[in-house]
């Protein structure tokens, strides 16, 4: 008789067995090398439309806005961001807003101060709740308050609970990078 050089049905399914527990473990943190991809290429992306426009800015000699969350076709003036994935969105948006001021870059390249009406929730006659602008009086005249916005634009990825914090100098040139949580 021969000795037959092939695995038996019991060691088959023990291997099978181990690799399935070992795929199991690894399918969690395989999903969250996925979505810190995707907030890094949501950033870069970002960043890169700020470059951008502020190149189209001293290109042109004129201002240049970008939209952040916005969806308008682009000009070569007007360019816009938004993330490509729901799960990863814009923090520090002012309360009232779907989306953050516009950023507009000078015709030096400058980014110019953003600024915003301070909004606050009040209940309307009909019982709903509605925002309206914050107002104070100045010389017996109602007038809305206004508050700048910080050249600081923070991302966020609700699944991983991580953010990247971008900074802008005051020239409007990228300046730094960082991780956070939101």
């Amino acid at each position: 008789m021969q000795k037959n050089n092939g695995f038996t049905l019991i060691e088959l399914m023990v291997t099978i067995a181990v690799m399935a527990i070992i795929a199991m473990m690894a399918a969690p943190s395989f999903g969250d090398i996925l979505n810190r991809k995707r907030l890094d290429a949501n950033t870069k992306e970002l960043i890169l439309v700020l470059s951008q426009a502020r190149s189209q800015a001293v290109l042109l000699k004129t201002n240049t806005v970008v939209q952040l969350n916005g969806s308008t076709t682009a000009t070569p003036t007007n360019f816009f961001w938004v993330s490509k994935n729901v799960d990863i969105t814009l923090e520090g948006v002012p309360q009232g807003y779907n989306s953050p001021p516009d950023i507009v870059f000078s015709p030096q390249g400058i980014m110019l101060p953003r600024s915003f009406v301070k909004m606050k929730e009040v209940t309307n006659e009909d019982g709903k709740k509605e925002w309206v602008a914050d107002q104070i009086l100045v010389n017996n005249k109602a007038e809305n308050q206004i508050e700048n916005y910080p050249r600081i634009i923070t991302i966020c990825s609700q699944k991983l609970k991580k953010s990247k914090v971008i900074t802008f100098s005051v020239v409007g040139a990228f300046e730094s990078m960082e991780e956070g949580s939101c």
